[in-house]
């Protein structure tokens, strides 16, 4: 790793080891995984993340921030990314990890959506031997073809699974150790307050194929942005192999409405409808983070994407010192492309209320019984990002953080 970089906000963390370092060793047989959802900027409204100044809005203008991050962890073996833009991908990242002594694979979303996931490995450590792509959508309507379920109930389960998320799956050999190991890079559904019974399925899809894929009883990590945090659903089914009570219940308060329901006046539940869809049989899934920290980051998200608060305080932070002309105050709801740039300092920052998105969404799962998971690269602290008061910013290149484990094989 890289420590050029390491007075940088972003390269500001602390690594944290597990006591299985000392029995599975940290030499040449261990795998460094990196996580990220860099932030396409096809999903940045004009009046989005108003706190970000121009110049660092679009992807290209972010990528050099980007790149200090990843060269600092020039250690990774493994670096899955999200949300890059499939031009991004071809014309400027993939030429430049490969000076790197990457290769990568990119999955662009359904929907026309030109974003996806890219999954880069070095070539002088792992061959890849097969990959797979994957939409979430076209996977619940193949599964659906087995089902006995009403044709309404079917089409308004395939209007709820109408959304772009993708998979990539990605089976390497280890050429240090001839070990194989299977890598699925994620990037579920968001709407978990509209669609959490979706996000929970997706989860469960993902788990399955992951299986159904995967070298007989090889090591598997899977990672990305879940979108759901520690306390949903989702979680606790990827943690547990099936939905407890608290869990089901919860998902059905997100009915599906379909002509049959109407019918018969009733209101009917993912959950219930395909309640064997909703497992894995993964017996020992755990998350890197969880396991060495106890709990999971505090957050992996930190932004606010349109900012309200920031945009008040900020107004009469500028105004007070000039920046603002009478003709400015009546105009569109004022942010820093409307006049000049002045950062305002951590402590005015402090004195706002909190961003309001603050969430853990990202994380890097594997199978312990075939693996150990050496340590994680703790999230950088709030105090590092408060100074721009949340993310993407001037330093940190998305809104969401890098993540970082470190993993040995079992049984060398």
């Amino acid at each position: 790793m890289s420590s050029s970089n390491q007075e940088l906000p972003s390269c500001q963390r602390e690594w944290k080891a597990s006591s299985a370092s000392s029995i599975a060793g940290t030499g040449d047989d261990a795998v460094t995984v990196i996580s990220y959802n860099i932030l396409a900027a096809i999903h940045i409204k004009p009046r989005g993340y108003p706190f970000c100044p121009t110049g660092f809005r679009e992807t290209l203008e972010r990528h050099p921030q980007l790149m200090v991050e990843l060269r600092h962890h020039d250690d990774a073996d493994i670096v899955c990314l999200q949300e890059v833009e499939t031009d991004y991908y071809h014309q400027t990242l993939l030429p430049e990890l490969q000076k790197l002594g990457y290769h990568g694979v990119h999955h662009q979303k359904a929907l026309g959506i030109r974003e996806g996931v890219a999954t880069f490995y070095r070539s002088e450590r792992f061959r890849i031997e097969k990959q797979e792509t994957g939409h979430f959508k076209d996977w619940i309507a193949e599964k659906l073809v087995g089902e006995q379920i009403d044709a309404d109930l079917r089409e308004a389960i395939k209007s709820r699974a109408e959304y772009e998320t993708p998979i990539l799956l990605t089976s390497f050999t280890c050429l240090k150790t001839g070990r194989p190991l299977t890598v699925a890079n994620v990037h579920l559904v968001w709407q978990t307050h509209i669609v959490p019974d979706l996000n929970t399925l997706q989860a469960a899809l993902a788990l399955q194929r992951l299986d159904e894929f995967s070298t007989q009883d090889g090591p598997c990590i899977m990672c990305g942005d879940f979108n759901h945090q520690p306390v949903m659903p989702g979680y606790q089914l990827i943690r547990d192999g099936c939905l407890d009570n608290e869990s089901r219940m919860h998902l059905r308060k997100f009915p599906l409405f379909s002509g049959a329901d109407a019918k018969h006046g009733k209101e009917s539940c993912l959950v219930d409808i395909l309640p064997k869809w909703f497992c894995h049989s993964f017996k020992h899934f755990k998350s890197s983070y969880a396991e060495i920290q106890g709990e999971e980051p505090p957050f992996t998200c930190f932004t606010d994407n349109y900012g309200p608060q920031w945009i008040d305080a900020y107004t009469k932070h500028n105004r007070l010192d000039g920046f603002l002309e009478e003709s400015e105050e009546s105009s569109d709801p004022p942010t820093p492309r409307h006049f000049p740039l002045k950062v305002m300092d951590s402590s005015l920052n402090g004195s706002i209320a909190p961003p309001c998105h603050i969430q853990t969404l990202d994380y890097i799962w594997y199978t312990a019984e075939k693996l150990h998971c050496l340590g994680v690269e703790e999230v950088v602290k709030k105090e590092a990002i408060a100074p721009f008061w949340a993310c993407p910013n001037q330093v940190f290149p998305s809104d969401h953080l890098l993540m970082k484990a470190k993993f040995a094989f079992r049984g060398l």
